[in-house]
């Protein structure tokens, strides 16, 4: 899917709307689909590119970010919370307790393992920071610069990859 997208992004290299445009050998005999459509398929420029795929990421990423974050941290403050109680019902010699709280710590140890709660968190905030640094830079190019072929690249490296 990334090679055919970067195939098909450069052959739609050009700002006029209006020309006629270059299909793949995959894509031939197909009709020229709506600008404002994208059906993960046909060839687009690169603006719309950015606009119907890196900005949708951008967005699902932020959405679920927070969530992922309070998933983890609530079960780490919730095994520490175990932990400390285990503590303290050793001081206070409730050791026949110790052993539950024990396994009710190995518990959420091995959820927060399975689930992959702080592996899923970091993942999506790399790939975040890797979409926001990738927009940033494309605001920062001129129109020019947007069209070449390194920067179609690098745009959709960093929203696919």
């Amino acid at each position: 899917l990334k090679l055919h997208i970067t195939q098909n992004l450069f052959k739609n290299s050009g700002g006029d709307e209006e020309r006629q445009r270059t299909w793949c050998g995959c894509c031939s005999g197909a009709e020229t689909p709506n600008q404002e459509e994208d059906d993960l398929v046909s060839p687009m420029s690169i603006e719309m590119y950015v606009k119907s795929r890196a900005l949708p990421v951008l967005r699902h990423y932020r959405t679920i970010s927070p969530r992922l974050s309070s998933r983890a941290s609530a079960i780490e403050v919730l095994g520490f919370c175990v932990t400390s109680l285990g503590a303290l019902l050793a001081v206070l010699e409730f050791g026949e307790w110790i052993a539950l709280t024990v396994a009710v710590g190995a518990l959420l140890q091995n959820f927060s393992e399975y689930f992959g709660f702080a592996r899923e968190r970091s993942s999506v905030n790399a790939g975040l920071k890797s979409v926001e640094n990738m927009l940033s830079w494309w605001e920062s190019l001129s129109v020019v610069d947007r069209r070449t072929t390194m920067s179609k690249q690098i745009a959709v490296g960093m929203t696919e990859g």
